[in-house]
């Protein structure tokens, strides 16, 4: 989508190198005292050890994918060399001569974002998790003149993967998908020589992020039942008041106004068979959400859905047309539909169509147009409000 969360920031470390240590002594000719010389132990550095941890990629606005896990590399110092060379007194040596070890290294690759919440269209995905890669610092090698000669062992890996994030709830569309969880990798730093011994590996996996669910839907039902016609089954143009009622069909709990706009190419009608319902003949008719009055404050109406009974005319080329307008009269959204179910013959079991529209403040008005050389006949009108 258009407005992912930002990726999280990436994160790469590097242990310092340990330092090395080479000895040498080289005696020539007739040097008195040699057997009475003696030496230490001769060790390199450890290498430094490196942690990295990535930044979590942000939450997704409305409608939005999160952002990717921040991807997390860390390398470990590699351990110092140690030497020491003995010229000239053969029968000194070193109690032992070691190599220095490698550092450990430790990455963890970054949280990906949840994905944003969406009223009437799909929600953004979960952003997937970051990638973890760690790699241990080689130990450092040992050689010379020493009772133990022995290499640095190598720098242990642990990487941890970034989870996915969570898909974001929709009420209309479909709910996100989770993220993915992130790769990792560990790679033990080997063992100096000689006989060094390689360094221990440790991958934790992420988790996936887990899909959205459902927002829940406030309903209205706006019945077309109660709008007026002459004694030819004509409705005249203007505007007519009529009660919303609950879910349930059957609980008023407010009013709303329908506007019959002045067209001399338009033509509305009332009909009663099988069911009450209202044609509409080249021309439009206006749902005033402005007008809505109900008992409690209602929200963002932000979608019709409509319950026709039948339709004549509708096709890609010329299709039903419903437009959302602001309070300006402004067309902020429209939604095409190219064929009309035919409810006659079960009316009490219909399809539907929903028009929806990404809105922050509630529709002022719609706008249900019908093309020319068609008509839709329509029993009810529904007002959504995630």
């Amino acid at each position: 989508l258009g407005c992912p969360g930002a990726t999280g920031a990436a994160a790469m470390a590097t242990g310092g190198d340990g330092a090395r240590n080479e000895k040498a002594l080289f005696a020539r000719g007739n040097v008195a005292g040699l057997a009475n010389v003696s030496f230490g132990m001769v060790a390199g550095g450890d290498g430094g050890m490196a942690t990295g941890s990535a930044c979590d990629g942000g939450g997704g606005r409305a409608c939005c994918n999160g952002g990717l896990g921040g991807q997390s590399t860390s390398r470990g110092g590699r351990g110092g060399d140690a030497s020491l060379n003995l010229m000239g007194l053969p029968a000194a040596a070193a109690s032992g001569v070691f190599g220095g070890d490698g550092g450990a290294a430790t990455a963890t690759g970054g949280d990906g974002g949840d994905g944003g919440d969406c009223k009437f269209d799909d929600a953004g995905d979960g952003g997937a998790g970051g990638m973890a890669r760690a790699t241990g610092g080689a130990g450092g090698s040992a050689a010379g003149s020493g009772i133990i000669v022995l290499g640095g062992s190598g720098g242990a890996a642990t990487s941890t993967a970034g989870d996915g994030g969570d898909g974001g709830d929709s009420g209309f569309g479909a709910p996100g998908a989770g993220g993915a969880a992130g790769a990792r990798e560990s790679t033990a730093g080997t063992g100096g020589s000689p006989m060094g011994t390689a360094g221990q590996t440790t991958a934790n996996d992420g988790a996936a992020g887990l899909p959205g669910g459902d927002l829940p839907i406030t309903i209205y039902c706006f019945d077309l039942g109660f709008v007026m016609a002459d004694d030819m089954n004509m409705i005249s143009p203007g505007v007519q008041e009529g009660p919303v009622f609950a879910a349930d069909n059957t609980t008023q709990i407010g009013t709303l106004s329908v506007d019959f706009p002045e067209d001399p190419e338009a033509e509305y009608r009332k009909g009663t068979d099988p069911v009450a319902h209202i044609g509409i003949i080249d021309g439009a008719i206006c749902i005033r959400t402005s007008t809505l009055q109900l008992e409690t404050e209602p929200g963002v109406i932000g979608g019709i859905r409509l319950t026709p009974l039948f339709g004549q005319g509708i096709s890609e080329t010329d299709p039903l047309v419903v437009e959302a307008l602001d309070a300006a009269g402004q067309v902020i959204g429209m939604r095409s539909f190219a064929s009309v179910p035919n409810n006659s013959q079960n009316p009490q079991n219909p399809q539907t169509l929903d028009a929806t529209f990404n809105v922050d403040e509630s529709v002022a008005k719609f706008r249900i147009v019908v093309p020319p050389d068609a008509f839709v006949t329509i029993i009810q009108i529904y007002l959504l409000d995630p």
